[in-house]
C-alpha cells in the first residue's frame, strides 16, 4: 500500500493456539440450534434487489 506518511505495518507472526469449543461459544447465546446462533429474521424474501 502507498501512504503519504512514513509508516510501516507492525504485524506479529501468526501463532496457533487452542480455540473455544462450540459449547463454550454458545453458552451465553440467547438462542441456538445445535452449532448455530439463532437470530431474528430481518428479510422476508420479497426483495428483488
Amino acid at each position: 500500500l502507498a501512504h503519504c506518511l512514513a509508516i510501516t505495518n507492525c504485524l506479529r507472526d501468526d501463532v496457533v493456539k487452542e480455540s473455544l469449543t462450540v459449547e463454550k461459544v454458545l453458552a451465553n447465546a440467547p438462542e441456538h440450534d445445535e452449532e448455530f446462533f439463532l437470530v431474528p429474521k430481518i428479510f422476508d424474501g420479497s426483495s428483488s434487489a
